[in-house]
């Protein structure tokens, strides 16, 4: 062979190879479920355990753009891994109705078990403002496991009620492992834990938890992350969480949480962590708590911490500006280094702005310096409102 066709030859078999490698991509319209057909091509089944496998290699897209509502991913009861390759984008409608097995990628039932692995997996949401929708939602004891490196959950609609990650039912759980590098959710509300647990358990990774631009728009926007009765733990280098811009026209705590018949445990442990809210930071309600009953909230900050709200331009003349409140009892917030707490509105009303506001029964400890900064328009601007034995 001469030089110049072997030159060729070796030019058109690396082409091959990279065709190869990049090749692959393809548009699925069926849901996955375990029990479906469409994937046979890449799925395998373990005769003896029933687990299911799918191996996607490449980027590829599973989207049915010609339904009116459609669950990319929906397993029952079933033990089902799917192998995301380079990128898997799941796009998935909702009808506007919320009941328990709502969600694009869903798991549900004590034996449904859901992990992903590989690189990137973005999670769209095409349900048109005002209804309302779950991204992704483990539900009565389900498990979803990201150990995959990177997960982004898109834009979403624009309600409340709408849902970056839904865990509900106490044995629930979403997990992001060690592999997991990034998380960033774009949604109405970021995460909410009603009763299950969730964690982020890269140390090295990042979250990023924001809503969306046109939230702000329509002051539909939801808190960063809600906790209702359950856990939740951050790990990594950084976590952000934003619900609102600095002129502070949109509504949502950063973190709310909210006492019911369950203990509430919030551990922050990335390096450093930085909360941004509408009207408040950090807000703890323990209004539907029975006073003979002894609930508690321990809210844990292991590294640096920021916490900023903003209200301004009339977001909310009724309830103030505080960074960190806890108004009722058995709480305690807990910063293991330097915390900076900052809360500023121009709303000029009766209504306090205050760098943090503890209930007696509550309290708020610094171990390494507490800076705060109050900015208000009116005469009510406090650093700090704690009883003495909040201190």
């Amino acid at each position: 062979m001469t030089r110049k066709r072997l030159g060729k030859a070796v030019l058109l078999s690396l082409l091959l190879m990279n065709v190869c490698k990049e090749g692959g991509a393809t548009e699925y319209n069926s849901a996955i479920t375990g029990n479906e057909t469409d994937y046979d091509s890449i799925k395998e089944v373990d005769i003896v355990s029933g687990e299911v496998k799918y191996t996607f290699t490449g980027e590829n897209t599973v989207e049915n753009k010609g339904s009116n509502s459609f669950q990319p991913i929906k397993v029952s009861g079933k033990t089902v891994t799917v192998a995301v390759g380079d990128k898997l984008t799941l796009t998935g409608k909702g009808t506007g109705v919320s009941p328990l097995n709502t969600g694009n990628i869903l798991a549900t039932g004590s034996t449904g078990s859901l992990t992903f692995t590989g690189g990137t997996l973005d999670v769209t949401d095409l349900t048109e403002y005002p209804k309302s929708n779950y991204t992704i939602h483990a539900n009565s004891g389900a498990s979803i496991v990201f150990d995959n490196a990177v997960t982004n959950i898109g834009e979403g609609n624009l309600t409340q009620s709408s849902m970056g990650i839904m865990v509900t039912g106490a044995a629930s759980k979403v997990i992001f492992t060690e592999n997991a590098d990034s998380l960033k959710i774009n949604s109405a509300t970021g995460i909410y834990v009603n009763g299950g647990s969730f964690s982020f358990d890269n140390t090295e990774g990042s979250v990023l938890i924001e809503n969306n631009p046109e939230d702000r728009k329509r002051d539909t926007g939801g808190p960063g992350i809600e906790v209702a009765g359950g856990s939740l733990t951050l790990k990594g280098r950084e976590t952000v969480i934003k619900t609102t811009d600095a002129d502070g026209t949109v509504g949502g705590a950063a973190v709310s949480v909210t006492e019911r018949d369950k203990d509430n445990i919030l551990n922050f442990e990335a390096d450093k962590t930085i909360l941004t809210g509408g009207a408040f930071g950090i807000y703890v309600d323990g209004s539907l708590v029975n006073p003979a009953d002894t609930i508690k909230t321990n809210i844990n900050f292991s590294g640096e911490t920021q916490i900023t709200a903003y209200n301004n331009d009339g977001l909310d003349d009724y309830v103030g500006c505080v960074a960190v409140c806890a108004y009722f009892p058995d709480a305690k917030i807990n910063f293991a280094k330097q915390a900076v707490l900052t809360a500023e509105t121009n709303n000029n009303t009766k209504n306090v702005g205050a760098g943090a506001c503890i209930q007696s029964g509550s309290s708020l400890t610094a171990e390494q310096g507490l800076q705060v900064n109050v900015k208000t328009a009116g005469d009510y601007g406090y650093g700090l409102l704690l009883p003495a034995a909040a201190v």
